[in-house]
């Protein structure tokens, strides 16, 4: 038996690298004539001599495989003077898979000359082949059977006219041949595609919805400054340098990158039109329908550019920011049934099956790019899977189920580098990697309280609420400290760091609210659940108090200042309505409180009412005006002798509340939560997991601090 040795699959005069396999067979190459690339080619055909194909190496599969090669031939040099057969044989197989990897096919072909490579081309039918795994403590049978399985799967998929989404972003596989332009085009960072398309503007209603490009730039580079941090979907340098190019040219990537950049502007022009600072600042000079205006155009773009059917990343990032004012507009009906949409084309692009490559030194330009790449993938992702799993207590249910994705967390870095930092240090990903964490808890939740047809008990559903919330307060105790209290020297490089805290202040007390919503209204109704109460209310006395404070300091506003200041009127109102019940006995300083609670639920109101081109602050400011309209209705009854008393009503009739809010607004989204009867008893944390301190306003403040502005914003 001969030996193959490794010099003939190495040697440069044998198999050069190249950036693709030649197409052209050597015979036309060496003449320097059109080659038709058919195998045979004709003009071989026609001359009766040997129509071959020089075999090369390509550099993806070296750069993919290149640790596999170096351990193989390290392996390849102990055994390879051994004259024994059993060792030649081996030493046969590995070359042979040094081949493979290297060439994309055996030695044996190689050496007889027969460089009948299958032609590269576009057609549908290519079959994306995932790259051999490395070795590994699996038999070779096991791995031909896995990876046969993959391509069995694949060409199901394929029939059906379907992308297999297993190997995003696509730079170790063929997808770029069965894959649509406007999918790839848009996974794309090489500044080479920003200027591919004209943009046809017949999508848009009409071009003066559209800022001047001055305007316009300074939107954006505000956004990047000071939002960005909020949903983390753009890579900043790669969508101002998209950006740059459109305002020059007018060209960009693809017309559904224009729904991305309408979502920008729409998205920064709310959070900017009713804080007098900003404004003055970029020098705006727009209405309080702008923000609307280029949402419908977004809207628009989408529907004209058939974004069900043309798969892209632009739409995912566009449906998915637009979160940021599509519920203020009143549009939330809407923004849920997009984000379902963006959740079945992400997977269908396989942004939830990113896997981490090996680490390795990131310097050639080809392993810049397909970082960047993966890295947008999951930042894309971890968003979608946020908003789908805080959004579950208005269907009862999610959409992505954490047991069947498998990518990870963005990396904690900044766009300029992409290189990891500590959790401690902040960057543009800090605050949605928190919000992730917290995220996570939901699908637990729900499915703790059993299925929506057959709930579990009450007393397993309430042991479970407590146990979510005990682990709710441990993830918050593991947020980042830059996140909780002021940190002067990091305020200075990271301007949005006072307004992230205050933001994450109030979102974590509202997740505390969310997570005792299935027994909102019965704590109210009855003294069973005293601790859901307090908590409940406790938390939303501190959205209001950090709301009226973002409000004095007249920053930013975030959609989830309005959104989640809604939530917390309506603990407080039912508090107010609730108040007199027999099931809560009166204590000291009760009167004190309820006078707190009015102030705040008046001044939330003073502030939602100024709010320009905000449908859900007007919506708060209704739904105070029903709720202490019913207060009063309820407390302050005239007895017989015309004297006032504060008799508690029975119950509240929120039926009634709804029909006088619904005359004031035909399309409230107001959930009210669950009345779950009046049990018999209920439940002590302590029971579940030892003693712990139930005052919430302690907690939060031993967490975030005492929330002065100034301490806030490392004034």
């Amino acid at each position: 038996m001969s030996h193959l040795s490794l010099g003939s699959v190495s040697s440069p005069a044998v198999s050069r690298i190249s950036q693709r396999r030649p197409l052209a067979c050597r015979e036309c190459t060496r003449r320097k004539v059109k080659c038709d690339k058919s195998v045979p080619c004709s003009r071989c055909r026609r001359a009766g001599i040997e129509c071959t194909r020089e075999a090369v190496r390509t550099t993806s599969s070296v750069a993919k495989h290149q640790e596999e090669i170096q351990f193989l031939r390290s392996l390849l040099s102990q055994i390879g003077k051994s004259s024994d057969e059993s060792a030649i044989a081996g030493s046969n197989a590995i070359v042979q898979r040094i081949a493979y990897l290297e060439l994309g096919r055996d030695v044996a072909s190689q050496q007889t000359g027969n460089a009948d490579f299958t032609r590269d081309t576009s057609s549908a039918t290519t079959v994306p082949t995932p790259a051999p795994t490395s070795l590994s403590g699996e038999s070779h049978g096991e791995e031909h059977a896995k990876e046969s399985s993959v391509v069995v799967n694949v060409l199901e998929n394929l029939a059906w006219g379907r992308s297999y989404g297993g190997c995003y972003p696509h730079h170790r596989c063929t997808c770029h041949a069965h894959r649509s332009f406007s999918e790839m085009i848009s996974i794309s960072t090489d500044p080479a595609t920003f200027g591919g398309s004209d943009l046809q503007f017949s999508s848009v209603k009409s071009l003066e919805i559209l800022p001047s490009n001055e305007v316009a730039s300074k939107l954006i580079q505000f956004h990047i400054n000071h939002l960005a941090w909020h949903h983390n979907t753009i890579h900043s340098p790669t969508f101002l340098e998209q950006c740059e190019v459109y305002f020059q040219t007018g060209k960009c990537p693809h017309p559904l990158w224009m729904a991305l950049y309408l979502s920008v502007l729409s998205s920064t022009i709310f959070s900017v039109y009713n804080s007098t600072t900003y404004r003055s600042t970029l020098d705006l000079d727009i209405d309080d329908q702008a923000s609307r205006r280029l949402f419908e155009a977004m809207i628009d773009v989408l529907y004209s550019e058939d974004f069900m059917k043309n798969v892209s990343l632009y739409t995912i990032q566009a449906i998915v920011l637009s979160t940021e004012v599509a519920h203020n507009l009143g549009l939330s009906g809407l923004n849920a049934t997009l984000s379902s949409a963006a959740i079945r084309l992400a997977q269908c692009m396989g942004l939830h099956k990113i896997e981490d490559l090996p680490a390795r030194k990131v310097s050639p330009k080809e392993d810049w790019h397909e970082l960047l790449e993966r890295e947008m993938g999951k930042r894309v992702w971890c968003q979608i899977m946020i908003q789908d799993h805080f959004a579950f207590f208005f269907t009862e249910s999610y959409v992505i189920n954490p047991k069947h994705f498998l990518t990870a967390l963005p990396l904690n870095c900044d766009d300029h580098d992409l290189e990891a930092r500590d959790d401690e240090i902040p960057t543009v990903s800090s605050y949605v990697r928190t919000l992730a964490r917290l995220a996570s808890l939901m699908p637990e939740l729900l499915d703790g309280l059993g299925p929506l047809k057959d709930r579990k008990p009450l007393q397993e559903q309430y042991r479970h609420v407590l146990e979510s919330d005990h682990q709710m307060r441990q993830l918050v105790g593991q947020i980042p400290s830059f996140l909780l209290r002021a940190k002067p020297d990091e305020q200075a490089w990271k301007p949005w760091l006072g307004l992230a805290r205050q933001s994450l202040a109030i979102t974590a007390a509202d997740k505390i609210i969310m997570i005792h919503r299935p027994f909102l209204i019965a704590s109210f109704q009855t003294s069973n659940y005293p601790y859901t109460r307090t908590t409940c209310v406790s938390a939303a006395v501190t959205i209001l108090r950090r709301h009226h404070e973002i409000t004095i300091y007249d920053d930013v506003s975030i959609w989830t200042h309005s959104a989640f200041c809604v939530t917390a009127i309506l603990v407080l109102c039912l508090e107010l309505l609730y108040r007199g019940s027999a099931n809560m006995a009166a204590v000291p300083g009760d009167a004190d409180k309820l006078h707190m609670y009015h102030d705040l639920i008046n001044q939330a109101r003073e502030s939602l009412s100024k709010r320009q081109g905000d449908i859900m602050a007007t919506r708060g400011v209704r739904l105070i005006d029903t709720m202490l309209s019913a207060e009063q209705e309820s407390m302050w009854q005239t007895n017989g002798n015309n004297e006032t008393t504060t008799q508690p009503s029975s119950g509240v009739d929120f039926r009634k509340l709804v029909v006088q809010f619904l005359a004031q607004d035909r399309e409230s989204e107001i959930n009210f939560g669950t009345d779950f009867g009046l049990p018999s008893a209920g439940l002590d944390m302590a029971e579940f997991y030892g003693p712990m301190d139930i005052d919430f306003d302690i907690w939060f403040k031993n967490v975030f601090g005492s929330g002065s502005p100034e301490g806030q914003w490392g004034g």
